[in-house]
């Protein structure tokens, strides 16, 4: 952590307890956080002022009991991580002690970490990574509220971001890496280590490491997965395949623009993963949408488990391509047509609150 300003508190506190209101105001003047800050043994000014004029003054200008100005001092550190705001961030840990345990249970619940909280902002977790020891902040878990399942680690969090530079240190300092992580990073000589049996396993939403390539490795990986046997029409648990994951890449925050993923698109196709209604919608691919709503009329209603309809794929995939969403305004009418002129039973939602967003 930066180094805490000792000195300076002691002497705020100096004055509060002498009732030195000319030189409370200097200092205050020139340092207004120091209203609340504590001292080594917890005190803070108005803890030291008794009752008069000192402590008269110091409530007026926002002072709060010890314990308060803790939990205070607490709540802006989570305020400041989420923010990405360095510079208040730095201020408040030079004057508080932050207790970070308390940080912690107050993050868990809500299901998320400290680390998670600062992802959209990679230069706040360096610093993080500077203060605090890395199995207190890098080693946990975060989770989705909306459906309580198993969440992403800090370092596949990390990767899947393609935060490459604080994924390595993480492995360096030592906290625990897997082939997810691995696949993200298209870190092909930790992949050659992992059994063949291994290579199968599924993530808490039952997606393989065939899915998260395809949302996140490289035209290499695609490959080296499909030729050790993984199964290129596996679904997870809300019925994606690999396939509609490379089509919908960027729905996912962090992940790379559909354009970019036409390479791990070709490598699936040739391997060949089925084009459904569903991966037909979000691609925009109009002769494929057409020819199957003419053999079944009833997909333009099909849903996956989460209740998404081909139409939702098609809307969100529409908002993603901006400012190319005419090339999505085909699949749409033609799935507004299967369903008879009538508008589609479920209303596509925006990009910004699609719910089954987890990768």
């Amino acid at each position: 952590m930066p180094r805490i300003y000792w000195r300076l508190i002691a002497e705020f506190l100096t004055s509060a307890r002498e009732h030195d209101l000319a030189e409370l105001r200097l200092l205050l003047a020139a340092h207004p956080i120091l209203i609340n800050a504590l001292d080594q043994q917890g005190q803070n000014a108005l803890s030291v002022a008794g009752s008069g004029d000192a402590a008269e003054f110091l409530v007026d200008n926002g002072a709060v009991d010890p314990d308060s100005a803790r939990r205070a001092a607490a709540n802006a550190f989570k305020h400041y991580v989420a923010a990405g705001d360095v510079y208040r961030l730095v201020e408040l840990v030079r004057f508080y002690t932050v207790d970070l345990a308390e940080v912690e249970r107050d993050l868990g619940r809500s299901n998320t970490t400290l680390f998670h909280l600062a992802l959209p902002h990679p230069e706040t977790i360096e610093h993080l990574l500077d203060w605090i020891p890395v199995g207190r902040f890098a080693q946990g878990t975060d989770q989705e509220p909306a459906r309580r399942e198993p969440g992403t680690t800090s370092i596949q969090a990390a990767a899947r971001r393609r935060l490459t530079k604080i994924a390595r240190r993480l492995i360096k300092m030592g906290v625990n890496y897997d082939a997810f992580s691995a696949v993200a990073l298209d870190d092909h000589g930790y992949l050659a280590t992992v059994p063949i049996g291994d290579l199968r396993t599924v993530d808490g939403n039952g997606a393989s490491l065939l899915h998260w390539a395809s949302l996140h490795g490289s035209r290499q990986t695609v490959s080296w997965l499909v030729e050790n046997g993984l199964e290129v029409d596996s679904a997870n648990v809300f019925g994606e395949t690999p396939l509609l994951m490379a089509a919908l890449a960027g729905a996912y925050p962090g992940t790379v623009a559909p354009d970019d993923r036409r390479d791990v698109v070709a490598v699936l196709l040739e391997s060949g993963a089925r084009v459904d209604v569903f991966a037909a919608a979000a691609f925009g691919d109009e002769e494929t949408v057409g020819s199957l709503l003419a053999a079944d009329g009833g997909l333009a209603h099909a849903a996956n488990p989460f209740g998404s309809t081909p139409l939702h794929f098609a809307a969100w995939a529409g908002a993603m391509a901006r400012p190319k969403r005419s090339s999505m305004r085909a699949p749409m009418s033609m799935l507004r047509i299967g369903t008879g002129g009538r508008r589609c039973s479920t209303r596509p939602v925006g990009v910004a609150t699609a719910p089954w967003w987890s990768y």
